[in-house]
């Protein structure tokens, strides 16, 4: 388990003799990201680290003073979606308190939720050298990955599924997919997109490249390599369920490619937005909508599937906020085990009638 630390270096030296941290944020080995306000550091650094690990790390916070800063730090968490828990305020931090918050998250990790989406992308004038600052002043021009076409030639039945926003359970959604088919004896293969091959921690197997078995099913970790995703899709099986982040350079060709497209959204004004906003890609004949991390307790968040239900004739599948899910995350298996994710996944597929 390693620390990712923000913060100026006499602040990570505090860190450094309690806690094995990395420089690198992409390091597989992150379990969380701990920001430490600095007068030197912009707060919509937050929004970048999100980003970069496509919200899939759980974040701790400290603003530090409540002066213009540290409510700008307080404000930036809180749109980012960090829960509140895990953003301590004020200038009397104890590193006691720090391990207790650091345990909790490690029990049950909490990702973050963004309540508006923002994609930080403006450099920022540091003197510093380290990575992550380094890092925040390329722009995307600069990084924009070379665009190349899938050779695919299956006919495989070909399930994507996406999100808008980091932590809205797009892994969870797509990994219990492919388990629920596979436990149904068909010959399924979770296809992961993403950077860093996150949906392995749902079927415990290594992040390195490939196609690995597990007994959930097989699952091809392709770090957005192409030749991997090409021998992924073009190697047969029944159903391939592809975790496909919305950021990914492929994504417009595995929209074409595939018979059923599923939506995973919160129900909150920013996934909402992205939704509407996105339409125009879509072919939403394809379309499954599911609302996941659903709670009948907050009326305003429920209320945007009302809003969703409205706007869109797509089938809707509603998924309960559940601390059963959380539950299979750390132990390292497929949420559709654990009620009421296996329910709402049982449903998701009756929807997309796959054979």
């Amino acid at each position: 388990m390693k620390l990712y630390i923000q913060a100026d270096e006499m602040v990570k030296r505090m860190f450094d003799s309690r806690y094995e941290m990395t420089d690198s944020i992409h390091d597989t080995d992150v379990k969380i990201i701990v920001v430490v306000r600095s007068n030197e550091q912009d707060p919509q650094t937050i929004n970048y680290l999100i980003r970069e690990t496509e919200g899939m790390v759980p974040f701790v916070v400290l603003t530090g003073e409540e002066d213009d800063i540290g409510v700008r730090y307080l404000e930036v968490s809180k749109l980012a979606g960090v829960p509140e828990d895990f953003i301590l305020t004020g200038t009397e931090w104890r590193m006691s308190k720090i391990k207790e918050v650091i345990e909790k998250l490690l029990k049950d990790p909490a990702l973050p939720d963004p309540k508006v989406f923002m994609d930080y992308v403006q450099p920022i004038n540091q003197t510093s050298t380290n990575e992550a600052y380094r890092e925040i002043a390329i722009t995307t021009e600069q990084v924009e990955p070379i665009q190349t076409e899938l050779n695919v030639v299956t006919e495989n039945q070909i399930i994507s599924v996406l999100g808008f926003n980091g932590g809205v359970g797009l892994s969870t959604v797509s990994a219990s997919l492919s388990a629920f088919y596979h436990a149904r004896g068909l010959n399924s293969r979770l296809i992961d997109l993403s950077k860093h091959g996150e949906s392995s921690i749902h079927f415990d197997t290594e992040k390195s490249e490939g196609i690995h078995s597990s007994e959930y099913g097989d699952i091809a970790i392709t770090k957005q390599n192409a030749e991997v995703i090409n021998e992924a899709l073009n190697t047969p099986a029944n159903v391939i369920v592809v975790d496909l982040p919305n950021q990914n350079q492929h994504f417009k060709q595995m929209i074409e490619l595939s018979s059923k497209v599923i939506v995973v959204l919160n129900p909150s004004e920013s996934d909402y937005n992205k939704l509407k906003e996105h339409v125009d890609l879509l072919d939403m004949s394809k379309v499954v909508i599911v609302m996941n991390k659903a709670d009948a307790t907050k009326p305003l968040r429920h209320s945007f599937i009302t809003l969703v239900e409205q706007d869109f004739n797509n089938p809707i599948i509603v998924i309960e906020d559940s601390d059963e899910v959380a539950s299979s995350y750390a132990e390292r298996k497929p949420a559709h085990l654990r009620y009421p994710f296996d329910v709402s996944i049982a449903e998701l597929a009756s929807q997309l009638e796959i054979d």
